[in-house]
């Protein structure tokens, strides 16, 4: 199955005056996130060192880009706003293994 590399970051409704634990929702993201993670749909995922604005990588195992954003789609801080797909590649892992 394809690899895609998903970067995300800060929305509309992102509160610039809390960390992203404190943002409306985090209990739900982060569970939603896990269980992606459980189901081998995310395959790694975390922030990146950006200091003009906040963005994370994904990688997911997905068979196509539709699936991809289908699934972020339904994912807590997309769905209202906090987070959003900045950019979306489909990603041919050449070297190394992912765990």
């Amino acid at each position: 199955m394809p690899s895609f590399a998903v970067i995300t970051e800060e929305g509309p409704r992102w509160d610039k005056k809390k960390r992203i634990d404190q943002q409306d929702g985090w209990n739900e993201h982060f569970e939603f996130m896990s269980a992606l993670v459980s189901e081998g749909f995310v395959l790694l995922g975390g922030p990146l060192e950006n200091h003009s604005k906040i963005q994370a990588l994904l990688i997911v195992d997905a068979p196509d880009e539709a699936t991809v954003r289908s699934r972020l789609s339904k994912e807590p801080f997309m769905r209202s706003g906090v987070l959003e797909i900045a950019k979306l590649y489909s990603w041919e892992i050449r070297y190394g293994r992912l765990p």
